[in-house]
C-alpha cells in the first residue's frame, strides 16, 4: 500500500472509466398507463392560460420628460381634463359602467383629430393625468383591482 499522502504510479490504471448515465431500463408500457400519462398532459395544458396580448411600446426617457414638461402648465392640464369631462357624456352610449383605460384611450383616440393637440399614441399620460385631476374633483371614479394591473373609469357626472 501507498502512504495516504502519495498516489499511485500508472494512476491510469487504477482508474476506471464510467459511462455519463445509467442505461435506461427498458420495460413495456401497458395501454392504460400511456392512457394516463396522456390525461394528465391534457389536464396540464388545460391548466395553462394563453399569454396576455403584448402592451404597447414604452416611451423613451426623453419622449417622457417632453410630454412632463408639456403637461407640466396647469391650464394644459385642465384643458385636457375639460375636454375629457366633455367627452364622458358621449361614452354613455358605448359604455354605461365602468370603462377600462385602453378602450377609453382607444375611443379618444378615434374622436379627436391629429390637429387637436398631441397624437392619441402619445396622449396617454396628459390623460392619466385629467383622470387623476377629475378623480380629486370627484368627477371621476378610478379602481385597481391590484397594482400594476387595468384601470377602471366610472363617470360621475
Amino acid at each position: 500500500p501507498t502512504p495516504p499522502d502519495r498516489l499511485p504510479d500508472a494512476l491510469e490504471r487504477h482508474l476506471r472509466r464510467r459511462s455519463a448515465a445509467p442505461p435506461l431500463r427498458k420495460r413495456r408500457v401497458t395501454l392504460q398507463e400511456l392512457i394516463e400519462q396522456i390525461q394528465q398532459l391534457a389536464l396540464e395544458l388545460e391548466k395553462k392560460t394563453p399569454p396576455a396580448p403584448p402592451r404597447p411600446r414604452q416611451y423613451t426617457r426623453q419622449e417622457a420628460a417632453q410630454q412632463i414638461a408639456h403637461l407640466a402648465h396647469n391650464e394644459n392640464l385642465t384643458e385636457m381634463a375639460g375636454q375629457l369631462e366633455a367627452f364622458f357624456p358621449t361614452l354613455k352610449l358605448h359604455s354605461p359602467d365602468w370603462i377600462d383605460l385602453e378602450q377609453l384611450l382607444d375611443w379618444w383616440a378615434r374622436a379627436t383629430t391629429p390637429d387637436s393637440g398631441p397624437t392619441p399614441q402619445k396622449d396617454r399620460v396628459g390623460i392619466f393625468w385629467a383622470l387623476l385631476l377629475l378623480s380629486s374633483q370627484s368627477k371621476v371614479e378610478l379602481v385597481q383591482a391590484e397594482f400594476y394591473q387595468d384601470l377602471k373609469i366610472r363617470p360621475l357626472l
